[in-house]
């Protein structure tokens, strides 16, 4: 995916000008609109925009009721509220209740604070594309570990990278006496010695599998292996522990 595609929306054309080429300056591809229904049109043609700038008040449209119809066609979209300052309540309201980025007041005191606070918008989008990239790649792997691991004695259970729990067989079900939920369980919900082993690994980067062996309980010893689970591209995108229990 390209990272440089801006959506600059606002009924003041000289102005909306004025910022799509401050941007372009700044390397993005930005495209100039000036009003909600022409953006909306855009979007639906053209789509693949990262980031969009819009006006607040607008006629027709105003830059709340353009978010929400934009979210609506590209969910992911950042949007930045630019705004007088008798509109700056609304703005506020539009971050918390709506999802802005981030808004600006009119006129800009300084074009800068335009592009900077569009180039951490595309930073924020680019983020949270990267952390679902890494979470569908460690969905395709765990339901190919589950099917490997549904029908061996080993206990196994893989969580992502934060340490939430994405899937545990039947083997770590009953060796931990307990059902775990995925995308709900976490650390906290193995062992206190096991857990503070798995952090302990973490801390020191978590790059080799570690084999070693752990007392559950009186009578019964874990052999254990934690291995790190990597994307396609060899990112960091979790770990799995493969278990197996010996009574003494």
């Amino acid at each position: 995916m390209i990272w440089e595609n801006v959506l600059v929306v606002d009924d003041d054309e000289a102005f909306c000008n004025m910022m799509a080429a401050h941007l372009e300056r700044h390397g993005y591809d930005a495209e100039a609109c000036y009003s909600g229904q022409e953006a909306l049109a855009l979007i639906r043609a053209k789509g693949s925009f990262q980031v969009m700038v819009t006006d607040l008040a607008m006629p027709g449209m105003d830059g709340v009721e353009l978010l929400r119809k934009a979210r609506g066609l590209e969910p992911e979209l950042e949007v930045i509220i630019v705004t007088a300052e008798g509109t700056m309540d609304s703005a506020i309201v539009a971050m918390r209740e709506d999802g802005a980025y981030d808004y600006l007041t009119k006129p800009l005191a300084n074009m800068s604070d335009l592009s900077l606070s569009v180039g951490r918008a595309m930073s924020h989008r680019r983020l949270h594309y990267e952390r679902e990239t890494l979470r569908t790649q460690l969905f395709v792997e765990v339901e190919r570990l589950r099917t490997l691991a549904a029908n061996i004695k080993e206990a196994v259970i893989v969580a992502d990278e934060a340490g939430t729990i994405a899937m545990a067989n039947p083997a770590a079900v009953q060796l931990f006496e307990r059902e775990f939920q995925p995308e709900t369980d976490n650390l906290s919900s193995l062992p206190e010695s096991l857990a503070a082993l798995v952090k302990r690994w973490q801390e020191d980067g978590a790059k080799q599998t570690l084999s070693t062996n752990m007392v559950l309980r009186p009578g019964l010893t874990l052999v254990l292996s934690l291995i790190p689970v990597n994307a396609s591209d060899g990112t960091p995108s979790g770990w799995m522990l493969v278990i197996r229990g010996s009574r003494r």
